[in-house]
């Protein structure tokens, strides 16, 4: 899953969805892909949500930010929860996972 909205109201019910869905599904496997305003998800500082991500990170749940957004943001790595993860571009990452079978989707828009 991919996910480019910064929204405090979007990340609320995206993670809904993703609880949603490991609900369903308990052996899905799920990476979202944070990149551009994305990646406020996984911010340390002042995070509403850093409880229920660790709990979708128990659950087999990946996150994972876009290192070309950080530098874009000019943000740094122990700016963000350390459940997430950081791959060098997430359109890349995103690619790669296609290439190997994954589905793609868009989330929070």
């Amino acid at each position: 899953m991919q996910l480019t909205n910064g929204d405090t109201d979007v990340h609320k019910k995206f993670i809904r969805q993703l609880n949603n869905i490991m609900t369903a599904a308990p052996n899905a496997k799920i990476e979202v892909v944070t990149q551009g305003m994305g990646i406020d998800l996984l911010k340390t500082q002042q995070n509403p949500y850093e409880k229920e991500l660790g709990l979708l990170v128990n659950k087999g749940v990946q996150f994972v930010i876009c290192e070309n957004t950080l530098r874009q943001r000019e943000m740094k790595k122990d700016q963000f929860l350390t459940l997430a993860g950081f791959v060098p571009s997430a359109i890349l990452e995103i690619v790669m996972k296609q290439e190997a079978g994954w589905i793609y989707i868009k989330a929070g828009d």
